[in-house]
């Protein structure tokens, strides 16, 4: 508990350490999306709410329209998916 408030507190002063670590995310999303006509990248959950995570993705991903909804840390897998289906309707095969 103590930790969790400390990362919310200094979020700025704790960017250095965990940035890498969200540098490998992208890497591996980059490595997963490769060739895939993805225009829309989807962050979601609470550790992409750490100031510096959306900048970073848009950053990697310039040719991408990142998205970090206000409440990600609520979202799950199943809401990521069905937020995406209208648009994507017709573009698949069912």
């Amino acid at each position: 508990e103590e930790a969790e408030q400390y990362k919310r507190s200094n979020a700025q002063e704790i960017w250095p350490v965990v940035k890498p670590v969200y540098e490998k995310m992208a890497e591996i999303v980059a490595r997963h999306i490769e060739g895939q006509g993805i225009a829309d990248l989807w962050l979601a959950g609470g550790s992409c709410m750490q100031p510096g995570v959306e900048a970073l993705f848009r950053q990697r991903f310039p040719e991408l329209q990142v998205h970090l909804p206000q409440h990600s840390l609520f979202m799950t897998p199943l809401a990521i998916a069905n937020s995406g289906r209208a648009k994507a309707e017709g573009l698949y095969a069912s």
